[in-house]
């Protein structure tokens, strides 16, 4: 039997979700906060995590992020696991508290093993980049599996574009598997074969007769003609065919399935794979989609796409993630335009990669960005993988942010530097990072005291 708590506790949740949801009532966000609050003082984990998301979002209330996080820590102190995620979505786009990747990365991994299935997306995105994390492809697949294995459609997509990207073939025994479910739809499905005859009737078979030539596509409304019919089968049984297509007309027809399927995913490796197949039709349905991530793709998997139109859509988004990968993966990029948007983000993790990885650049602005972010991690990975870099400056801020870990890393490297340098006889460098390591020793000794009493932000 329920404890007197337990049943008041249920009640006050009930009424606030009748608020929240406006059911018998009109819907008021402050009166379910009110309820939410008694409730969550109460222990109810639920209304914890409610009412972290109505100050969050600021829904009829100021926001305020701290007492948010206040709520969202006592949901997540009994185990809550969107609470847990929403803590790590705190960290990463630094709502309330200073914005720390890796700290995002740690709550993903607790919620994402509590099967929290935008936290296992989270975390595979950031170990797919190296955010955070270690770049771990391995891990990376396993976690897109599992979020792609309960719905989640972005992991899905993620997932199958790593497969094909390692494997652009299908095997036999797949393929045939995939023929007989085709030939199962097809032998199945008279209903649409009467529907499809009915409709094409008056239809011109020049325009629109590959439509006809095997019904896999079910009629949704007459009154919009042609256009109106969406596929049955999946675009999959389209790509395998075609992989074993014998013609030219062949290739166009599962083509044109494809393309009608929308299906992002397949309309690159379709591109991608099939000799023949129409690069500008099924870019067009990449662009219109106006996903980032695919128009970053398909420019960098497709010979003879149309890279400034696919660019547009990348460069509007903002997202420097993107562009950085499109600078450095697409022949004929605008570097500097992606440049901008890298520089505007104010990412130190992504300005730390484009100053490494795109050659020709200047590095002293992306390097400014990432000393002032004060991102051990990133003024780490800068001092030793960026040509130019002023390491005695990056020592010097991985020291004032105060992360152990990455003093001690930053040491270490220093030493390992000096002891390479030593082997190879290059005595100038043996100079250089030996006055970098006194440096680093020498501010390490004098701001020893004060880092003991710092809070450690990252």
């Amino acid at each position: 039997m329920k404890s007197f708590n337990d049943r008041v506790r249920d009640h006050q949740f009930s009424l606030a979700m009748i608020y929240y949801n406006g059911i018998g009532v009109e819907k008021n966000d402050k009166k379910a906060l009110k309820y939410f609050e008694k409730a969550a003082k109460r222990g109810h984990a639920q209304s914890q995590l409610n009412a972290a998301l109505i100050y969050q979002q600021g829904l009829d209330v100021e926001q305020d992020f701290k007492k948010a996080l206040e709520y969202l820590n006592q949901a997540a102190d009994q185990g809550h696991p969107d609470a847990i995620f929403n803590i790590g979505i705190m960290y990463y786009y630094g709502k309330g508290v200073k914005q720390n990747y890796e700290k995002a990365a740690e709550y993903f991994d607790i919620a994402a093993a509590k099967g929290q299935v935008d936290a296992q997306f989270n975390l595979g995105y950031m170990y797919n980049i190296g955010l955070g994390v270690e770049e771990n492809l391995d891990k990376a697949i396993s976690l897109y599996k599992q979020a792609a294995d309960q719905g989640h459609e972005d992991a899905k997509y993620n997932y199958e574009l790593i497969q094909a990207e390692q494997n652009n073939s299908y095997d036999a025994d797949d393929i045939q598997r995939e023929v007989d479910v085709l030939t199962n739809i097809i032998e199945e499905n008279s209903y649409y074969n009467k529907k499809l005859d009915e409709m094409f009737k008056d239809v011109d078979p020049e325009k629109f007769g590959y439509l006809r030539s095997y019904p896999l596509y079910e009629l949704v409304d007459e009154e919009q003609g042609v256009e109106s019919y969406k596929l049955i089968g999946e675009p999959s049984l389209a790509y395998a065919l075609a992989l074993i297509a014998k013609t030219k007309e062949e290739v166009i027809y599962y083509g044109n399935m494809i393309q009608l399927s929308k299906d992002l995913y397949f309309n690159t490796i379709y591109a991608m794979n099939i000799e023949n197949a129409d690069i500008k039709a099924h870019g067009n349905v990449i662009l219109q989609s106006r996903n980032v991530y695919y128009n970053y793709m398909f420019p960098k998997s497709v010979k003879g796409a149309d890279v400034k139109a696919h660019e547009q859509i990348v460069l509007g988004g903002k997202d420097p993630n993107t562009s950085f990968r499109f600078a450095r993966d697409v022949e004929g990029a605008d570097i500097q335009a992606h440049e901008k948007v890298v520089l505007d983000s104010k990412d130190p993790v992504f300005n730390c990669s484009f100053a490494h990885r795109i050659p020709g650049i200047d590095i002293k602005p992306h390097e400014k960005i990432v000393l002032e972010s004060m991102h051990p991690r990133a003024n780490f990975d800068f001092a030793f993988k960026v040509t130019g870099a002023d390491v005695k400056a990056h020592g010097r801020v991985i020291i004032e942010s105060g992360n152990e870990e990455y003093i001690n890393k930053f040491k270490k490297k220093l030493n390992s530097k000096i002891k390479s340098a030593t082997e190879q006889n290059d005595n100038l460098l043996v100079d250089y990072y030996k006055d970098a390591l006194a440096d680093f020793v020498g501010e390490l000794s004098r701001k020893g005291p004060a880092l003991k009493k710092r809070k450690n932000n990252y």
